[in-house]
């Protein structure tokens, strides 16, 4: 169950990853109870906790680095913008020495 609750939140701050290590525990520890049995019963269920568990830990992991590689090429590309690209009438005067008091905003020597 943490298995598959962790492949439905891998986007969610590391819970998904967090439950995916639960599982994977949890599901090596029922392998081991189901290798002490005679029967074997439960062993489907730990095999499949441990997929879904690994599953979900390497979707959050996934998730994390696509997260930053995104969030970096986001910031390298901002950072080459400058404020006229948004809003190009911003210092549309020139530089002369005199402040215009009616175009204060659009006049870079006030």
């Amino acid at each position: 169950m943490c298995g598959i609750i962790g492949l439905l939140t891998f986007w969610i701050c590391g819970l998904g990853g967090l439950l995916g290590v639960v599982a994977v525990i949890l599901s090596a520890i029922g392998l081991n109870s189901a290798k002490k049995r005679s029967d074997g019963s439960g062993r489907g269920m730990a095999i499949g906790g441990l997929i879904t568990g690994g599953l979900a830990i390497l979707a959050s992991i996934a998730f994390v680095v696509f997260f930053f590689v995104i969030a970096d090429s986001t910031t390298s590309e901002l950072e080459n913008l400058d404020s006229n690209d948004f809003f190009p009438e911003l210092n549309s005067d020139p530089a002369d020495g005199v402040c215009d008091s009616d175009r204060f905003i659009q006049d870079p020597d006030c």
